[in-house]
């Protein structure tokens, strides 16, 4: 409870329900996060409050749900987010409140002990949305597919998202995710990793029908005090 970074807790959400980008503008959580992790079974609740309501500010919050279950080499993975959009006080009658709320569930297999890379997974699955302005009332419910794929040897990687279905609004999700065909390839280098420090450099494609649009990002990490090692999703 109370502020704590996203590093190592949310960082690893699909990027069509909360784009990479709030890792630099909003790097924090500010709110309560439950964590219950076995071997096989990873469960995660969390609620970020983003503003409080005053005379010309909304009232924002945002509530997230991920999870993982394995068996065997398979695994299946769920997502959720749920963003609320409240009104300010003395709100006029154009200004309606907002309910935004998208879902991913995918099933998987992890290929990585029968490759001779550290890392090899693919997986499939749906992306559904929900999204309502109450002073209009109906409920708009794009659907579409997801898949991907990810592999890694010593310190590179490759990360591969297909989507193809709807035009998709989520309100803090990549905008690209309002195509209705996109594909998104990353390819990465970790030159290292410890308890204390992380550095990553990146290159990543965006693929929509007719544009092709790229993105690099460097990562310096000190971690201050920590005891315990950094995630391994940070890489994706």
């Amino acid at each position: 409870m109370g502020v704590f970074p996203r590093v190592g807790l949310v960082d690893n959400f699909s990027k069509a329900l909360l784009s990479d980008t709030l890792q630099y503008y909003r790097p924090n959580l500010s709110g309560m996060l439950f964590r219950y992790e076995k071997q096989k079974i990873f469960q995660q609740l969390w609620i970020d409050w983003n503003s409080k309501q005053s005379e010309t500010q909304r009232e924002q919050f945002l509530v997230g749900l991920s999870g993982n279950i394995k068996f065997g080499d398979f695994f299946f993975g769920h997502e959720a987010v749920l963003w609320h959009n409240a009104l300010p006080k003395n709100a006029d009658e154009n200004t309606h409140l907002q309910d935004n709320a998208a879902v991913t569930a995918r099933l998987g297999m992890d290929l990585s002990p029968k490759v001779k890379l550290d890392s090899l997974t693919i997986s499939g699955g749906g992306l559904f949305s929900f999204d309502r302005d109450r002073g209009i009332g109906t409920w708009q419910k794009p659907k579409g597919v997801l898949l991907e794929g990810y592999a890694a040897y010593k310190a590179f990687y490759i990360y591969n998202v297909l989507y193809f279905g709807d035009s998709q609004k989520i309100a803090l999700g990549d905008s690209f995710y309002s195509e209705e065909q996109y594909n998104r390839l990353d390819i990465g280098w970790a030159p290292f990793r410890n308890r204390r420090l992380s550095a990553k450099l990146a290159m990543s494609f965006h693929f929509t029908p007719g544009a092709v649009s790229n993105q690099q990002t460097l990562y310096l990490r000190y971690n201050i005090g920590a005891e315990h090692k950094l995630r391994a999703s940070w890489i994706k």
